[in-house]
């Protein structure tokens, strides 16, 4: 339905009228912030399973930042903390871009893109994995399924101590095919993200010595020297934690651990200071935002979708948007929904909300 009414609205014109409309008589203003992952060129992934890590294509990156950068102005993180504060008055509607965890396409391709176009960006790095070879959980878990034979798999099945409730479900996975592969991998992603990170790596550990499997570095991750290029280029960087843990799914001291070292990592690595966070995977709940409000980070960042506003409470609870959608009608569509949040936002932010959803990990 969404696509067709954005396509309907977009060729009939109504999408502009209502667009300009709305920038002719709105006096009042509103921030958003967009996540991005990796931007990739499609390159880099010879099976079936590996696009599952691909992020955002090169063409539809740069069409969703020129649909979004005609109608809100291209801000930095510290407009946007001004914006927050409520001190600093704007002439338009601001957005922000960000990409998290640190990948190098973030420098190779998204920034040439972005520098061409004038728009500034954060990336937030999870700084265990930055300059080493170290494998975020769920590429770990991807480049297993994408190499183990039946008769690992059947191995695994039977030798493995799976945590409470999982055996039934991986008895019912299978890696025959392609297809059974990639269901595997959602379906074993998605009860993986419920695990405590320490629980996840320990049963990769031993899938990985069972089946005799280890896949290369994983994503191309940034470097300390890179990271320095992005720096250089006039980009910001933002916290991400140290290993990427749900925030929820710690105690509350690993939570003041990770935020704490990965600021001190940054610190030392680039000499910079970096005054903006954000919760892998979004994940967040008020005890974990109050341990934030007591950090050096000025503002936070969750997955939830929504638009900030001047003056806003929630400094460490801000909301991110993830644009799942890719033609430039439905871009608009969620341009002018954003839009007119500003105006009726018990109606448009529970539409958006179901229209985009959160941001899910796996």
């Amino acid at each position: 339905m969404f696509w067709l009414t954005s396509h309907v609205a977009y060729w009939t014109g109504l999408t502009f009228f209502a667009l300009s409309l709305e920038k002719a008589l709105s006096k009042s203003h509103i921030a958003i912030v967009v996540i991005y992952h990796r931007i990739t060129d499609g390159d880099e992934f010879p099976t079936p399973l590996s696009e599952l890590q691909r992020g955002d294509s090169v063409e539809v990156f740069e069409r969703q930042i020129k649909c979004v950068r005609r109608w809100f102005r291209p801000s930095t993180i510290g407009e946007l903390i001004g914006f927050v504060d409520g001190k600093d008055p704007v002439d338009s509607d601001l957005f922000v871009v960000t990409f998290d965890d640190g990948y190098r396409d973030n420098l190779t391709i998204a920034a040439p893109i972005l520098m061409r176009l004038s728009v500034p960006a954060v990336v937030f790095l999870a700084t265990a994995f930055i300059d080493t070879s170290n494998r975020f959980w769920w590429v770990r878990l991807t480049d297993l399924l994408q190499t183990v034979s039946p008769v690992h798999w059947d191995r695994i099945r039977a030798e493995v101590d799976w945590p409470k409730g999982l055996q039934p479900l991986v008895d019912s996975l299978t890696v025959g095919t392609w297809d059974d592969r990639r269901q595997s991998r959602r379906v074993l992603g998605k009860a993986f993200f419920r695990l405590e990170l320490d629980q996840t790596v320990r049963l990769l550990d031993e899938l990985e010595a069972l089946t005799g499997t280890r896949g290369e570095a994983g994503m191309p991750m940034l470097t300390w020297k890179e990271v320095e290029e992005i720096l250089e280029k006039g980009f910001d960087v933002g916290g991400h934690t140290e290993n990427h843990p749900l925030l929820t799914r710690v105690s509350p001291d690993v939570v003041v651990e990770e935020v704490e070292k990965c600021l001190s990592v940054i610190e030392s690595k680039v000499h910079v200071k970096p005054v903006s966070f954000a919760y892998p995977a979004g994940d967040h709940a008020d005890e974990v935002v109050r341990l934030l409000e007591q950090s050096n980070f000025q503002v936070s960042f969750t997955a939830r979708p929504g638009t900030i506003s001047p003056g806003s409470p929630d400094r460490h609870a801000l909301p991110r948007l993830y644009l799942s959608v890719e033609s430039r009608p439905e871009i608009l569509a969620m341009v002018l929904l954003l839009k007119l949040s500003k105006h009726v936002p018990s109606v448009i932010l529970p539409l958006l909300r179901k229209s985009l959803g959160d941001f899910a990990l796996v």
